[in-house]
């Protein structure tokens, strides 16, 4: 893929499934041995389990949003700097609703597998979002 059609990949990862929430896309952006890994303790293989966590994330957050700040291609590799936010309408990391914005930042690296998103490794300012969390709460 070229650097151009892999940016493209990553942008449609984030507007089509998670802030528009369409689910229907996951098999035409994801690779069929999609892996995930890492975003706020999670972990999961396949559509089925991937699907699930996206659910959990919406009835956590209302108007879950997720913002590429910087994306860098290189290869079949692209790593993105993100901000996250949305309403805590839900249990969240054990917390229970408070009806506020919560907000973090993480970054994530994407290997991309015959023109799809085979594997998925991100990392977020648990932290932060904790001591957020534990301020709301």
């Amino acid at each position: 893929m070229e650097p151009q059609d892999v940016r493209k990949l990553v942008e449609s990862y984030y507007r089509e499934i998670w802030n528009e929430r369409d689910k229907s896309r996951i098999p035409a952006l994801l690779h069929p041995e999609f892996s995930f890994c890492g975003a706020l303790r999670h972990q999961c293989v396949g559509y089925t389990a991937f699907e699930s966590y996206v659910d959990r994330m919406h009835e956590s957050l209302d108007n879950y949003n997720a913002a590429i700040v910087d994306l860098v291609v290189e290869g079949d590799k692209a790593f993105a700097r993100m901000h996250y936010d949305g309403t805590h309408s839900g249990e969240f990391f054990g917390y229970h609703p408070t009806g506020k914005l919560v907000s973090w930042e993480g970054a994530v690296l994407f290997t991309i597998k015959e023109n799809k998103i085979d594997s998925l490794w991100a990392v977020v300012d648990e932290r932060g979002l904790l001591r957020l969390l534990d301020a709301q709460a």
